[in-house]
């Protein structure tokens, strides 16, 4: 108005909540993931052939981790590196949708602990949790972060999982301690390449060591373990 100028003609319309929420699946299809796993839509048909891979079924829901994220990919390649040695229990935090508790279960994990400050995330990850059929006392999962895995009382863990951010990972690496035996390892991800050092350097402050390191495009996932004599 101000230039002389009509105001744009606009309209507007409700949108079904349906539309939105579901609109996604149509074009997410199955996937392979860190070379040993076959991530399945849940709402497709299982396939009768695998090979040599793992079915790992996901409804991610609006959690993250539908597996096809750099950073997804990165930690469950890093998990598969372990097989066919005993994963053994993994803390899983910042779970989101469960996709890497699941994986680390089909590869051997005896116990799975997933917390998510998110409630949504958390209610995905116990659909996901049963539809892979991983019984609820092998993969528990509620909302918290570190706090909640002491209050379960289950440390030392003999792996730890965390995909999240490059800051929210640096503030957590001085707590990993309470979660830790004298060998344990973590793959650690959600960290862009130009973070990467301050994640390292954080670790190293703490008593960890970086052994290995994968890259995806602008992400990285680092893989550490204790630095103890």
């Amino acid at each position: 108005l101000e230039v002389g100028l009509q105001p744009p003609a606009t309209r507007w319309q409700l949108i079904e909540e349906e539309e939105w929420a579901t609109s996604w699946k149509e074009n997410w299809q199955p996937m392979e993931g860190g070379g040993l796993f076959l991530i399945y839509p849940a709402w497709l048909e299982p396939p009768t052939e695998m090979g040599d891979r793992f079915l790992l079924r996901l409804d991610p829901g609006m959690a993250f981790g539908t597996g096809d994220h750099p950073t997804t990919q990165l930690c469950l390649e890093g998990l598969a590196t372990h097989y066919p040695n005993p994963i053994g229990k993994l803390a899983d935090i910042g779970c989101g949708s469960g996709i890497l508790g699941i994986g680390a279960w089909l590869l051997g994990a005896s116990h799975i602990y997933g917390v998510d400050t998110d409630p949504l995330a958390v209610h995905a990850a116990r659909l996901n949790r049963d539809l892979n059929r991983i019984p609820q006392d092998q993969f528990m999962i509620e909302t918290g972060s570190i706090e909640q895995l002491l209050e379960w009382s289950c440390p030392p863990f003999d792996g730890i999982c965390c995909n999240i951010l490059a800051e929210v990972v640096n503030g957590l690496i001085p707590n990993f301690q309470r979660l830790c035996h004298p060998h344990t390892w973590a793959i650690l991800s959600g960290i862009l390449v130009s973070q990467s050092q301050s994640v390292m350097d954080q670790l190293d402050r703490h008593g960890w060591v970086v052994t290995d390191s994968w890259i995806q495009g602008e992400w990285c996932c680092l893989h550490a373990r204790r630095n103890l004599p």
